[in-house]
């Protein structure tokens, strides 16, 4: 009997430290520190290969790394091991549509929001607004983005779990694709998000990013401050703000940023070819040639 309970009890504790190292990958994924995400997802993968759920978010990593090919064949793998998952559906629909077979993506969107409010299923209000968010976001951008349709979507997430501060970052953000030159709508989204989410470094970077654009590079910093102070690990934030410093001028601010963004996105390559292109921005010729040269070595 004894046996019995330590077995149950070592159980219980690896599916506990399986749940938060998904849950740690997911949250690099969001500041883009993918490569030691992709590290946390394969080792996760390893222990549970059929684990749909897992490869739809090793999934999410690619497609915010612009990895597409990649994307597709983890929410196919998704798809394969959990089809009643609707999440994986709307992963590939977000591929197909970003690749221009709009009609094919509808057809995997549309099984989405079916797998997601299947009564058997008996999903969550919560994850059914998470599936019809990912819809809103594989239609509203790109070449073909439709953000007026994508909005309908996010707006029935929104009504499905009213409190995601998730929703509302998607909606500013497709309020900004559908009309880059108005701020307004975006910033009340990103400051709803913030009121939901106080802790969190991505609605207060999304605000940053408003500045920015508004070239208020003082406002923007400070904000990009914000949020690497409600998580200093937000690699986003550092971007941000060494942009803004490179926009002020103020080079050595921006390269010292900058290097703590390559440094979190450590042996990703798409990191260092922002580093490399940021290097010759503030007319580091030399280390911008070594670190290309440094990556064609590696590649």
């Amino acid at each position: 009997m004894k046996n019995i309970g330590s077995l149950f009890l070592a159980l219980l504790l690896s599916s506990g430290s399986q749940a938060q190292s998904l849950t740690e990958a997911i949250g690099m994924t969001n500041g883009e520190r993918f490569a030691p995400a992709a590290l946390v997802f394969r080792g996760l993968l390893a222990a549970s290969p059929k684990d749909g759920e897992t490869w739809f978010y090793y999934g999410e990593n690619f497609y915010y790394n612009d990895q597409l090919d990649s994307a597709e064949m983890c929410y196919r793998r998704g798809i394969e091991f959990n089809p009643r998952n609707p999440l994986s559906y709307a992963g590939l629909g977000k591929i197909l549509w970003s690749k221009g077979a709009k009609a094919e993506a509808q057809v995997q969107f549309q099984q989405a929001i079916t797998a997601a409010t299947d009564r058997e299923s008996k999903f969550s209000k919560k994850l059914q607004a998470q599936t019809q968010r990912e819809v809103a976001e594989g239609m509203a951008f790109g070449p073909e983005g439709e953000p007026i349709k994508a909005m309908a979507h996010i707006d029935q997430a929104l009504l499905l779990d009213p409190n995601d501060p998730e929703s509302y970052i998607m909606k500013g953000d497709i309020q900004l694709e559908a009309n880059p030159s108005d701020a307004t709508g975006p910033l009340v989204n990103y400051k709803r998000a913030i009121d939901m989410a106080p802790s969190s470094a991505r609605p207060v970077a999304k605000k940053a990013l408003m500045y920015h654009r508004a070239v208020n590079y003082e406002a923007a910093i400070s904000e990009y401050t914000k949020a690497i102070g409600l998580d200093p690990a937000f690699a986003p934030a550092y971007r941000g703000r060494a942009e803004s410093f490179f926009m002020s001028r103020k080079y050595d601010l921006a390269t010292a940023d900058y290097n703590t963004y390559l440094a979190l996105n450590k042996g990703d390559q798409s990191a260092r070819v922002r580093y490399a292109q940021f290097l010759y921005l503030v007319k580091s010729y030399k280390e911008s040639l070594a670190l290309i040269r440094g990556w064609s070595r590696k590649a």
